[in-house]
């Protein structure tokens, strides 16, 4: 009786053992996964800050070129529109066009940029014309072609608008009709076109 009931502690007990082991074996093999995990992350985030620190060292290198005027002045419009920025929209059509002016600024030093603005105002009362529409393109940009790679650049700097309304009267007349002494929205006239800007950058 006595040896059968050692025989059966023992039948339990390597049960017991069998079935506690794919579990420590299973915990083992989760904390290593885990921790090689850990080690990715950590490999990919120095990869990051390397790469992060070697784009920030290269431009501390690059000659940075004079800056003046205003954030609409061609060259620093130039460089905002340049700028990564997060779209609300993303056209990826717009892709190669790009690519196209970065290849071309890199390669002879001719950068480039167009816009398009309107303009409509509406007036509730009036002694004459109480609305006025207006748009206006722009071509702008720069031509560096004297000392490029180095501190000491020079570039021809150019801006070609054309200004059109859309209504009897620009946005910038609106304001005697309205009894105003005064300009609303200038630049939105009908001049058609005119050169705003044309002029040696050193």
């Amino acid at each position: 009786m006595t040896t059968r009931r050692a025989s059966i502690a023992v039948a339990f007990l390597g049960g017991a053992l069998l079935t506690a082991a794919p579990a420590a074996w299973a915990q083992e093999r989760d904390q290593e996964t885990d921790e090689e995990k850990k080690a990715g992350a950590e490999t990919e985030q120095e990869a990051g800050e390397d790469q992060e620190s070697a784009e920030n060292q290269e431009a501390q290198e690059r000659p940075r070129r004079p800056r003046f005027g205003g954030p609409d002045q061609v060259e620093n419009q130039l460089e905002e529109d340049a700028a990564p920025k997060e779209p609300l929209i993303r056209l990826d059509f717009l892709e190669p066009y790009l690519d196209f002016k970065e290849r071309l600024k890199e390669s002879s030093g001719f950068s480039f940029g167009v816009d398009y603005s309107v303009v409509y105002l509406k007036a509730t009362e009036s002694a004459g014309e109480d609305e006025a529409a207006s748009g206006m393109v722009r071509l702008f940009g720069a031509w560096e072609f004297v000392g490029r790679g180095s501190p000491n650049t020079g570039a021809l700097v150019y801006k070609v608008e054309h200004r059109h309304k859309y209504t009897s009267i620009a946005p910038g007349s609106l304001g005697f009709e309205l009894g105003y002494v005064g300009l609303i929205e200038p630049p939105f006239s009908d001049a058609g076109f005119v050169l705003g800007n044309f002029y040696w950058r050193q």
